[in-house]
């Protein structure tokens, strides 16, 4: 279920990720993830985008290995995303929103609630 002040925390979070924090360990982790939570619409575009988030997110979470390395798999994924076909999103789509992580008041809270 969409949080109603969802659209308030979205720029609020960005801003703090952004800035503040000056992209933390876990950004790979936060874009991939809300990426893949607001897939978009079955087109050519969003088919690819959301490919590469959920092969990032195998990459770094199931194989263990650093978001650099998430960033090749990406690229080389890409060359091939005329294979890729549109993954219909799970309902729901889990817990934890946007608005969790925007409300995390510090950088420790913000990067275990997106490890979450």
């Amino acid at each position: 279920m969409r949080h109603p002040d969802a659209g308030q925390f979205t720029g609020q979070f960005w801003a703090r990720e952004y800035g503040e924090w000056r992209l933390p360990a876990v950004h790979r982790l936060t874009v991939d993830t809300y990426s893949v939570q607001h897939p978009g619409t079955p087109s050519r575009q969003c088919i690819q985008s959301v490919a590469g988030h959920l092969i990032s997110l195998f990459v770094v979470l199931e194989l263990g290995f650093p978001p650099a390395q998430a960033t090749q798999a990406i690229r080389r994924a890409v060359e091939r995303s005329e294979q890729f076909g549109w993954l219909e999103p799970p309902r729901p789509r889990g817990d934890l929103t946007i608005v969790d992580v925007a409300n995390a008041d510090t950088l420790a809270k913000h990067e275990q609630v997106v490890q979450r």
